[in-house]
This record gives C-alpha cells, structure tokens and sequence, in this order.
C-alpha cells in the first residue's frame, strides 16, 4: 500500500500544527460531582415532579406512572446528602417529608426515621431521635405501608 505524504490543498491542516491552549476556567465550568452539587440536582428533581400522582415523562424512557416512589426516593437521597455534608437542620426536612409519604415504599420511610435520627443526634436533639426511632412509629409505618399496597 502506497501512502501519500502530499497535502492536496482542500483540507486546512494548519490548526494541527498550532498549539491548544485551554484556559483553566474552560477545564473547571463543567459541573463536578461533588456533594453540594448532587444537592442542586436533587432539589431540582423535586421541583420538577408534579404534586400527586400524575404520570412523569421520562422521555427517552417510559413515562413513570406513580412519581410517588421516584419522590421518595429523591427525598432519601436528599437527606443522606446533607448529613454527609454536615448540614442536619436542612437533612431533616426532606427525611420528615420522608417518613410523612404515606405511599412511599417502607424501606425508604425506615431510610427516612434514621436519617431524621441522625440528625436529630447530630443538634443534640436526643429525645427527637429516639421519637424518631421508637417502635410505634416503625410499627405505624410498616401497617401504614401495608394497607395502602393491600397487603
């Protein structure tokens, strides 16, 4: 096999003789996963699920049906990413709204009663957190759940 070494004029190959140089701001304006930035998007998928129970479009996937554990899901995941960032008064808003969803599933409720303990702990709050943790509540969740799936 022949290969020509001749440039025939048509393609402009002068930009791969210049040197790249790439600002440092150009490297660091792409978001970075750090934790303040999962809370960002995390906020923002609550902000985007409609109220209820009305369908989500997930397009190019399948439209979600019931929001409610996709919901609850975000709001566990909330919670864990501001205790890890060592805020526990804002990770016990979204693990109480947590624990109140009644549709949610029953792993994710129990999620949301340590996390909302945790961060009861973490204000010196103890009494909170052992009502966070109490049997009737775990008790009321799992019947709760129960009855809502028609167990």
């Amino acid at each position: 096999a022949v290969v020509s070494t001749q440039s025939t004029g048509i393609l402009n190959t002068s930009f791969q003789q210049q040197t790249k140089r790439i600002s440092a701001d150009l490297v660091n304006a792409g978001p970075t996963p750090t934790l303040t930035y999962a809370v960002l998007c995390l906020s923002n998928s609550l902000d985007l699920l409609p109220p209820g129970s009305e369908s989500v479009k997930c397009l190019p996937a399948a439209p979600v049906k019931d929001p409610s554990e996709l919901r609850a899901s975000v709001l566990c995941k909330l919670a864990y990413v501001w205790l890890e960032l060592g805020d526990p008064l804002q990770a016990i808003k979204p693990a109480q709204s947590l624990i109140e969803q009644d549709t949610a599933p029953v792993h994710l409720r129990l999620l949301g009663c340590i996390y909302a303990a945790e961060a009861n702990i973490l204000m010196d709050k103890t009494y909170e957190a052992t009502c966070c943790l109490s049997r009737d509540l775990v008790e009321r969740i799992k019947h709760s759940s129960s009855t809502a799936h028609g167990e």
